[in-house]
């Protein structure tokens, strides 16, 4: 049985993936928080399924972070995929 070694590249690649996505899902977190802190005068639901949370708050919260994450997600994605290609000349190894 012959086992291929890891492409360098790719490991490059799935690391850059990595940290592009944590810094971003971070820096959605803490705008959307923020944002719900200037529209509400109060602190984001922690969380959303709780009794204690009402259900406007529990679905505008979960309908924001859903939608401006999967952006976000998004956004860093196509910027990260185009930053390598323009680094490298290739297309990133997926």
């Amino acid at each position: 049985m012959d086992l291929e070694s890891p492409d360098p590249k790719r490991i490059i690649w799935m690391g850059i993936a990595a940290g592009a996505a944590a810094l971003t899902a971070f820096a959605v977190r803490k705008g959307l928080e923020q944002a719900w802190r200037v529209a509400t005068d109060d602190d984001p639901p922690d969380d959303p399924s709780s009794p204690d949370v009402p259900w406007r708050h529990a679905i505008i919260w979960a309908a924001a972070t859903g939608a401006i994450g999967n952006i976000g997600r998004l956004l860093a994605q196509r910027t990260t995929e185009a930053g390598w290609h323009r680094v490298t000349g290739e297309t990133p190894p997926l």
